[in-house]
């Protein structure tokens, strides 16, 4: 079964009416940017692999460092390319690909960085973090996330489709459980992914 979040027509959906601009302007929101800038090396190439609209591949691009965007949602590489040209970001570079077959060699690679990606694979994120470890070089530094779950969103959750449940239960009615669209991982859980993939963790 395929990922809702695996497709490329959901993902044209949701950046439709975005831009760099308000991604650029949610920079601080998630607290990320203190750990990009102290840990992205700048040396050697690096890849934001899942880039979606690019905002620290335009960030760290202004620093010098070598830093190129890639993504399967081809309609947005080619935004991407164009608005660069337009503001002034010729440095930058994106590209299409997928996550699970990276177009670098082996050990070639100084840096990736994954935001809220391999939490999307309904089979679990072995594939995207095995790849990553097979591109980076001895040496080379990683920086993924996912989402996290909170009791806040455990309970929103159930309000919302527990309790929706419960009542359709109830009365007789059919129950259409929604398609799969991503993971919430536990900093813990996480971490076993990773290292499991043979990567030595830093910080966590």
């Amino acid at each position: 079964m395929e990922s809702k979040g695996q497709k490329t027509e959901e993902w044209s959906i949701f950046w439709d009416g975005l831009t760099p601009e308000s991604e650029i302007h949610m920079w601080d929101y998630y607290g990320l940017r203190p750990w990009i800038l102290k840990y992205t090396p700048r040396f050697g190439k690096v890849i934001e692999a899942g880039c979606g609209l690019g905002r620290y591949n335009f960030y760290l691009s202004k620093f010098g460092i070598d830093i190129e965007g890639l993504d399967f949602e081809k309609k947005t590489i080619e935004f991407l390319n164009d608005w660069k040209v337009e503001n002034g970001f010729e440095n930058c570079s994106f590209i299409e690909g997928d996550v699970t077959d990276l177009p670098y060699d082996d050990n070639s690679l100084s840096g990736y960085i994954s935001l809220g990606v391999v939490e999307h694979f309904i089979e679990g994120p072995h594939k995207p973090i095995a790849e990553a470890q097979r591109v980076l070089r001895p040496g080379g530094i990683s920086i993924i996330t996912t989402p996290s779950i909170s009791w806040y969103i455990f309970y929103r959750d159930y309000l919302k489709k527990g309790l929706k449940n419960l009542i359709k239960k109830l009365i007789g009615r059919k129950i259409v459980e929604p398609e799969f669209f991503q993971y919430w991982y536990r900093p813990s859980k996480l971490k076993k992914f990773v290292e499991d993939s043979g990567v030595y963790i830093a910080r966590a």
